[in-house]
């Protein structure tokens, strides 16, 4: 749990004056819960941490932050009716005057983004194109009220330059800035263990090469293609999953991250083909523990990937299986190029950059 005695320490003076609330909506284990963390962690200095709970799944895991629960059993209802559902949440950010100080709200993702406690700076990360649906008519028009009501919010942090784009294109019209997701080195690195012994340890096959996966069920995932690509492949290779399981996959489910290391680092390569991405984490987290990667030619992707992965049309079945005996063949090249890219990816940039952010909107109050 939070250590609330932090709060007020003086390491970063330029926020002494305020009191920094951060909002997440998303469980332990997900992207953008590690946000929220990674900012907790960055400011050397305690914010008031709230967590969003819209249902129950993942919420049993040990987490940080003060959790506010939904009023409906439907995680739907929860977003929809967001300022209802959770009004004891920015009723206790709106009355919260412990330290007299100025309010700053950061809040982890575009969904948070409308619960409409006060403060004098709403800073919003939108993780996802106001462009992309993949939920039918009604989630579609969620959507759109959604971004419309935030593109006139003055300070906006996107994950990419594309995404960026995407949100000026739609009519956004504050301070957009790009401040990419980050991993944690010392989490998420190449282990100086012999490949098979690292196998034997979370029961894997010795005589297949790997392919992981890591990802939700959604459908932007194309969990399709994964299934068609082992499918096409002979019987030297295997399917290891992180998520719901595929046709035949060896699978885990709701891993700790240093189980989710010792996979990274025990396959030998990571099918990554998302038809969208708004980052794409388990790219940087695979090329960080040295393992080789095959995912989607697309805007976000390109963007943080640069030449150190396998790019491939996450729609064309031919595409990613030579993307896959490219990637077997030249995996010590790739491996070397994506452990250096990795490093532009850190908590450590992340923080540099997330606190001159902090600077520099403070000093245009």
């Amino acid at each position: 749990m939070i250590n609330e005695s932090k709060i007020g320490n003086k390491e970063n003076n330029f926020l002494y004056d305020f009191d920094i609330f951060i909002i997440n909506r998303y469980p332990p284990k997900s992207s953008i819960y590690r946000v929220a963390e990674d900012l907790y962690y960055s400011l050397n200095y305690s914010p008031i941490w709230i967590n969003l709970q819209l249902n129950s799944e993942g919420w049993e895991y040990k987490h940080s932050g003060m959790d506010f629960k939904g009023k409906f059993n439907k995680q739907l209802l929860n977003r929809i009716f967001l300022n209802y559902s959770f009004e004891d949440a920015y009723k206790f950010i709106n009355n919260y005057n412990k330290n007299k100080r100025g309010k700053i709200i950061f809040y982890t993702n575009q969904f948070s983004g409308i619960l409409k406690a006060n403060a004098l700076l709403r800073i919003i990360y939108v993780i996802d194109s106001p462009y992309y649906n993949e939920f039918g008519y009604l989630n579609k028009i969620y959507m759109n009220y959604l971004y419309n009501s935030l593109k006139k919010e003055k300070y906006i942090i996107t994950s990419t330059e594309s995404l960026k784009k995407d949100l000026i294109k739609f009519g956004f019209i504050g301070n957009i800035t790009t401040i990419h997701l980050s991993y944690d080195p010392s989490k998420f690195f190449k282990m100086d263990i012999d490949k098979n012994e690292i196998r034997k340890g979370l029961n894997l096959p010795l005589d297949k090469k790997l392919i992981l996966s890591v990802s939700s069920n959604l459908p932007r995932k194309n969990l399709i293609m994964v299934e068609k690509t082992i499918k096409n492949l002979n019987n030297e290779y295997r399917l290891v999953r992180v998520g719901e399981p595929l046709e035949n996959s060896i699978t885990f489910k709701n891993v700790e991250d240093s189980t989710l290391n010792m996979l990274y680092n025990a396959c030998d390569l990571l099918l990554f083909p998302s038809i969208y991405e708004g980052f794409g984490l388990p790219v940087i987290e695979a090329f960080a523990t040295g393992l080789p990667v095959v995912t989607s030619d697309i805007p976000t992707i390109r963007e943080i990937s640069g030449d150190a992965a396998i790019l491939v049309d996450p729609n064309d079945l031919k595409s990613i299986l030579e993307g896959v005996k490219n990637a077997i063949n030249n995996g010590e090249k790739l491996i070397e190029k994506g452990m250096e890219r990795s490093k532009n990816f850190t908590r450590d940039k992340f923080k540099e950059k997330i606190i001159d952010y902090y600077k520099n909107v403070i000093k245009s109050l």
